[in-house]
């Protein structure tokens, strides 16, 4: 499976300039600046991502493909671990690492950033939530759109930003300078 890049691209044609005129960020601290531009930049790239492959319409459209779905429960997984346990099989390996360690590694940096960049994103309900909250989110938009949601992808992201988590307090125990990044 190839990506095609173009649409994140053109997104990012747009956004780009949207968040230099809103943002400034010469008139900061280049280094947290940069922090912030990657995180906006990850979060760009998790968003195409997530809205990838998917079908459009209306809203109204989408409405009533979300509730078909759910009446139906056409491709929704609610049974934890049931999508995992698919890819623990031999000659599956490059299936486990795309879509197991792939979910976990892609919500690592979310759970970096968030309090790396925001003191305020340090209080244990924030760090449990914000994790849970984005991935729910995300697979609540894949109903929406066509996309195949799974309580195993929310419970992957999760551990993911959870880990993340970790690595900012590990890091921070590390290297005490990171604190001059924040606000």
């Amino acid at each position: 499976m190839t990506l095609d890049f173009s649409p994140f691209f053109s997104l990012l044609s747009v956004v780009l300039p949207i968040y230099l005129v809103l943002r400034r960020p010469w008139r900061y601290d280049w280094k947290r600046e940069t922090l912030v531009g990657v995180f906006a930049l990850y979060f760009l790239f998790l968003l195409f991502l997530t809205l990838r492959n998917g079908t459009w319409g209306t809203p109204l459209q989408l409405l009533h493909r979300a509730q078909t779905r759910l009446n139906t429960m056409d491709r929704i997984n609610l049974r934890p671990f049931f999508t995992i346990r698919l890819f623990f099989h031999p000659g599956l390996e490059k299936a486990f690492l795309i879509n197991v360690v792939g979910n976990v590694v892609m919500f690592l940096p979310f759970g970096f950033f968030l309090p790396l960049l925001w003191k305020q994103n340090r209080s244990l309900l924030r760090l449990l939530l914000f994790p849970l909250l984005l991935t729910v989110t995300i697979e609540s938009i894949q109903l929406l759109i066509g996309r195949q949601p799974d309580v195993d992808d929310v419970m992957l992201n999760a551990l993911g930003g959870y880990l993340g988590e970790g690595l900012f307090f590990l890091l921070k125990r590390m290297f005490p300078a990171i604190e001059e990044l924040q606000k």
